[in-house]
C-alpha cells in the first residue's frame, strides 16, 4: 500500500464523519409483523427485490401510525433455513430473531454506522427516531457510493481476494464430496451382498427349528396334560388351605379385636381365654386374668344371681349386672351366656360376652332429663308423622289446649282444630318443601277457647337423611299480642296527649278574654237587665266549664296530679245531672237523692271524671231507655267490714252509688272490666279505658269500689271516698274583691284580646297597667318605668323571646321585681323549679277575674 493510498482512505474517513446517516438511508422501509412466516418475506425480497425486510410491531402511540423495529430479516438468513430443509410457511418471523438489532438514529454520523456495520459484520442498520420508531435503513453500499475511488478499488481488491478464498475453498470440499460420494457407494454394495447371505443362512436355520419343534410338541403333549391335572389338584389344595388359615384368622381377629368383652370358661366358671376387650375391661393382662373364676369380678349384690344364671343350662340374654374390677370403680354391664359341648354333648365350658353399658346408662339417663325438660317447658312441643298424625305431645302442650296425651294419640291437627284453619294445611306443605315454617296460628283449646300461638315447624330426618317427623314447637302469644295492643294504643293516646297540650294551651287563651269579658260587662254597664245578665252567668258558667274540660285533658294525657281540696259532692252531683239531663235520650230517666254529706279531699275535674264515665257506661247499657240514678250517703267502715274487704280501712267514707237497668255485666267478664282496653263496645265505640281510669281515680283518692250486677236487670257502682273533718273550700265572692291602689303593673302576653281584657279589668278596679306583646317589649317598658312598676304579669309560653327567658332578665335587672306567671298548661308550672325560676304566683289560664285580683292583691302586699 503506497502513501497515495492511505491519503486517499483518510480522505474517505473524513467524508463518512462529515456526512449522517440521514442523507442515505432508505426511506419508506419495508416491514414485516413479528407473526409473519418466512415464506411470505422471501416472497417480499424476491417481489421488492430487496435484501432484508426489518420486523416490527405497533405500540401505545399507534394512532399516529408509527412502528417500532424490533429485528431484521435478511437473504443470508433465508438461504441458511433452506439449506437446513426448513418450512419457510411454518417459521414465524419472531423466531428466527436470536440476537439484538443493531440502530442508528438520522442525526448519527455515516462514520458511526459504517464502523458498527464493519465491528459487527452486518450489511445494513436500522434507522430509528427519538421514540425509537422506524424512520429508514442505512446499508454498507450507501455508505460506499460516498467514498472515493481509491477505497473503492481497495475494496474491490479486497473484495476480489475473499472470491479467490472461497472460489478455492468451494473447488477443495467439491472433491472431499465427491470422494465421499465413490466410499458411500462402495460400502452400499458390500452390505447388499452380505444381507443376501445372511437372508439364506436364517432361512436355513428356521427350516430346522420348525422340524425340531413338531417333535418336541407331539412327545410333550401327553406330559402337558398331566401336569395341568397336577397344577389344578395343587391349586385347589393352597386355595382350601388359605381359607383355612383366612378363616382361622378371621375367628382370632373377632375375638381378639372385638369391642365386647369375650371370655370362655370351664365348666366351673374358670377363665380359659380372654380377648383384649375383657383384659382393659377387667384392668388385668391376659396371664393374670386367664385361671381366675369369673364369679370374683361380679359385684356382691349381683354374684349369687350370676352364678344361678351360670348353672342354667340354657342361653342367657342381656342379663344386666354390676361389674366390679379390682383397680376400677363398679360400671354396669350386660351378659350373653352360651354353653360349649363336646361330641357326647357333655358340658366342658361357656362363652361369655360382657358389655359396658356406662354411657348407654347416661344416655338412658339424659333422655330422661331432657323428656322431663320437655314436661316442665311451658311451650307446647309436639312431633307429628308426616300424615300429619301426633306421635308426641309433652306437659306444655296438655296445659295450653287442654288434651292428655292419650287423648291426642294417632289423631292430626285437622281433628283437633274446630277453626278449620287452611295456615295448618299450609305450614304441613311448606315444612315438607322448605324442611322449616314459622309463624302465628289461631288455635282453639278443648274448652273453646281461641289462643294465638306461635308456632315453629322443623323437619326431621332418620339416619339415612329420609324426612321422619315434624317436629313442633307452640309459643302462647296471646297475652303479648294484647300487650303489644295496649302498647300501640298507649302510644297514641300519647301522641293525642301531645295534640292535646297544644290544643289546650290555645282553648285557655281564647276562653280567657271571654271569661273576663263576662265578668267585666256588668261593672261596665250597671244598668243591664236581668235576661242579659243570666246570659252573661251562662257565657261565664261555660268557659269556667270549658276551662274544667281542658284542665282534665290535659290532666288525663300528661298524667298531672292536680290541687286536692275539700269539697262536697253535691255540688259535682249537681252538675252531673244538668249536664246528663241535657245531652242523654229522653228514653232515660235520671233520679239524684243527695242528702248532707261530709267532705272529702279530692280533685274536682277527677271526680267529675269518674262520674261521667260511669254515667256514660249507664247510657251505652240501655240503648232502650231505663233508669239512671245517683245517690250519696255518709257511711262509716267499722272492723267488721274492713275484715271481709281488704281494701277498705276503718273510718268515715262518703259512699256515692250510680246504678242502672240495663243489660248487666256478665259473670265471666266481671272481673277483667276494670282492665285497661278491655272493652265488649264495637270497635270504634270505645276504648276500653273509661273504667281502667276510673278506679284509678278512686285508688288515688285512697278510696275502692263495689260493683253488683245481674243480667238483664242492671248494674250498681259504689264508689267509697274516705271523709275529712276540714269544711269545703268556697268559691271567692267578687263582694269581696278589694281594688288597687293606683299601682303600675306591667302585664306581658302575645294574645291582644288576653292583654286588652286584662288591661281593662285592671284599670276598672284602680290599677295601672302596661302592656307588651313579648319579653323584648317588656324589657324596654320596664327600663323606662322601672321606679314605678309594683308587678309583672307574665305569659310564660310566648314566641320570640318566651316568658322564661323573659322573667331570668328581668331577675337581673332587679332581683327584688315581683312576678305573677301565666300559661294555657297547667303542666308548665314545673318548667319554673325545672330551670330553677322564681316567682311569686302562678295563674293558669282562664282564670276568673276574682282570681286575677286576688292573686295580684296578695303578691304585692307580701
Amino acid at each position: 500500500m503506497t502513501v497515495e493510498n492511505i491519503l486517499q482512505g483518510l480522505q474517505y474517513n473524513d467524508s463518512l464523519k462529515a456526512r449522517t446517516v440521514s442523507e442515505v438511508m432508505q426511506n419508506p422501509v419495508t416491514y414485516a409483523s413479528p407473526t409473519t412466516d418466512l415464506l411470505n418475506i422471501a416472497r417480499i425480497m424476491a417481489s421488492e427485490n430487496i435484501g432484508s425486510v426489518v420486523i416490527a410491531q405497533h405500540r401505545a402511540i399507534e394512532a399516529r401510525g408509527e412502528v417500532f423495529p424490533i429485528g431484521i430479516i435478511t437473504e443470508r438468513d433465508i438461504v441458511r433455513l433452506q439449506a437446513l430443509q426448513q418450512n419457510l410457511a411454518n417459521i414465524e418471523a419472531k423466531t428466527v430473531i436470536s440476537s439484538a438489532l443493531k440502530c442508528v438514529r438520522e442525526t448519527d454520523s455515516l462514520w458511526n454506522a459504517y464502523s458498527q456495520m464493519q465491528h459487527f459484520n452486518l450489511q445494513q442498520l436500522v434507522v430509528v427516531g427519538d421514540e425509537e420508531e422506524l424512520v429508514g435503513i442505512v446499508t454498507q453500499s450507501s455508505c460506499l457510493q460516498l467514498g472515493c475511488c481509491v477505497k473503492k478499488n481497495h475494496i474491490a481488491t479486497g473484495l476480489e481476494q475473499k472470491l479467490e478464498e472461497k472460489t478455492s475453498r468451494l473447488i477443495q470440499l467439491k472433491q472431499q464430496l465427491r470422494s465421499e460420494i465413490i466410499q458411500h457407494q462402495q460400502n452400499q454394495q458390500t452390505y447388499h451382498q452380505s444381507s443376501i447371505e445372511l437372508e439364506k443362512q436364517i432361512a436355513q436355520r428356521a427350516a430346522e427349528l420348525i422340524k425340531v419343534n413338531c417333535e418336541l410338541s407331539t412327545s410333550l403333549e401327553g406330559q402337558a396334560v398331566f401336569e395341568e391335572e397336577l397344577r389344578q389338584q395343587n391349586e385347589e389344595l393352597l386355595i382350601a388351605h388359605e381359607n383355612v388359615k383366612l378363616e382361622q384368622q378371621r375367628y382370632e381377629n373377632l375375638f381378639e379385636f372385638a369391642p365386647d368383652a369375650y371370655l370362655v370358661t370351664d365348666a366351673n366358671g374358670k377363665i380359659q381365654e380372654a380377648n383384649r376387650a375383657a383384659c382393659n375391661l377387667f384392668s388385668l393382662s391376659q396371664d393374670k386374668l386367664v385361671g381366675k373364676p369369673i364369679f370374683i369380678f361380679i359385684a356382691e349384690p349381683n354374684r349369687k344371681t350370676f352364678r344361678t344364671q351360670v348353672n342354667l343350662l340354657q342361653r342367657v340374654e342381656d342379663w344386666e349386672c354390676s361389674i366390679k374390677p379390682r383397680e376400677r370403680q363398679p360400671f354396669n354391664a350386660t351378659i350373653t351366656i352360651t354353653s360349649i359341648h363336646d361330641n357326647k354333648d357333655n358340658l366342658v365350658g361357656k362363652r361369655l360376652m360382657v358389655r359396658d353399658i356406662t354411657q348407654r346408662k347416661q344416655a338412658e339417663e339424659k333422655i330422661r332429663q331432657q323428656a322431663a325438660l320437655l314436661d316442665i317447658t311451658t311451650d307446647a312441643i309436639i312431633v307429628c308423622n308426616l300424615e300429619n298424625q301426633i306421635l308426641f305431645w309433652n306437659r306444655g302442650a296438655e296445659n295450653l289446649y287442654g288434651w292428655s296425651e292419650k287423648e291426642v294419640s294417632n289423631l292430626s291437627f285437622q281433628e283437633l282444630d274446630k277453626n278449620d284453619s287452611p295456615e295448618i294445611e299450609f305450614a304441613f306443605a311448606s315444612v315438607l318443601e322448605n324442611k322449616f315454617w314459622q309463624g302465628e296460628l289461631e288455635q282453639f283449646t278443648k274448652s273453646g277457647k281461641l289462643q294465638l300461638v306461635y308456632s315453629r315447624w322443623t323437619l326431621m330426618h332418620d339416619e339415612h337423611n329420609n324426612p321422619q317427623s315434624i317436629l313442633i314447637v307452640n309459643t302462647d302469644i296471646t297475652e303479648k299480642k294484647q300487650l303489644e295492643a295496649q302498647y300501640y294504643r298507649a302510644q297514641r293516646l300519647e301522641s293525642l296527649g301531645t295534640l292535646a297540650s297544644g290544643i289546650a294551651h290555645d282553648l285557655n287563651n281564647i276562653l280567657t278574654p271571654i271569661l273576663t269579658g263576662t265578668q267585666l260587662l256588668p261593672r261596665r254597664i250597671p244598668n243591664l237587665d236581668e235576661k242579659n245578665r243570666i246570659i252573661l252567668k251562662m257565657i261565664e258558667d261555660n268557659c269556667k266549664r270549658g276551662s274544667e274540660l281542658v284542665r282534665q285533658i290535659t290532666s288525663f294525657a300528661r298524667g298531672a296530679k292536680g290541687n286536692r281540696i275539700p269539697i262536697q259532692l253535691k255540688h259535682l252531683v249537681k252538675e252531673i245531672q244538668r249536664i246528663v239531663q241535657s245531652t242523654f235520650p229522653k228514653s232515660i230517666e235520671f233520679k239524684t237523692k243527695i242528702p248532707t254529706l261530709w267532705t272529702v279531699e279530692a280533685q274536682p275535674s277527677q271526680i267529675h271524671q269518674i262520674l261521667m264515665n260511669l254515667c256514660i257506661n249507664a247510657r251505652d247499657a240501655m240503648p232502650e231507655g231505663g233508669s239512671l240514678s245517683i245517690t250519696a250517703e255518709n257511711r262509716y267502715i267499722d272492723e267488721t267490714y274492713t275484715s271481709m274487704n281488704p281494701e277498705a280501712k276503718v273510718g268515715n267514707y262518703v259512699m256515692i252509688t250510680v246504678a242502672d237497668t240495663g243489660c248487666g255485666i256478665p259473670q265471666e267478664i266481671k272481673e277483667r272490666i276494670f282492665e285497661p282496653f278491655f272493652t265488649t263496645k264495637e270497635v270504634g265505640k270505645g276504648t276500653g279505658l273509661g273504667l281502667s281510669t276510673t278506679i284509678g281515680i278512686i285508688k288515688n283518692h285512697a278510696g275502692f269500689v263495689k260493683v253488683s250486677s245481674v243480667v238483664g236487670k242492671g248494674s250498681q257502682f259504689q264508689i267509697y271516698l274516705p271523709a275529712i273533718n276540714s269544711p269545703e273550700i268556697e268559691q271567692t265572692s267578687e263582694s269581696k274583691i278589694s281594688n288597687g291602689n293606683r299601682e303600675l303593673i306591667l302585664m306581658v302576653d302575645d294574645e291582644k284580646y288576653i292583654r286588652e281584657m286584662t288591661k281593662n279589668s285592671l284599670e276598672l278596679h284602680d290599677y295601672r297597667v302596661l302592656t307588651a306583646s313579648d319579653g323584648s317589649e317588656a324589657f324596654s317598658f320596664y327600663i323606662q318605668n322601672k321606679h314605678q312598676v309594683s308587678l309583672v304579669l307574665i305569659d310564660i309560653q310566648m314566641p320570640s323571646v318566651g316568658g322564661l327567658q323573659a322573667i331570668q332578665v328581668l331577675r337581673k335587672m332587679n332581683p327584688d321585681i315581683k312576678i305573677i306567671a301565666m300559661s294555657g298548661i297547667e303542666s308548665n308550672r314545673p318548667l319554673l323549679e325545672a330551670n330553677e325560676i322564681k316567682v311569686e304566683a302562678f295563674l293558669s289560664k282562664p282564670y276568673t277575674l276574682g282570681e286575677l285580683l286576688e292573686t295580684i292583691k296578695v303578691v304585692i302586699k307580701n
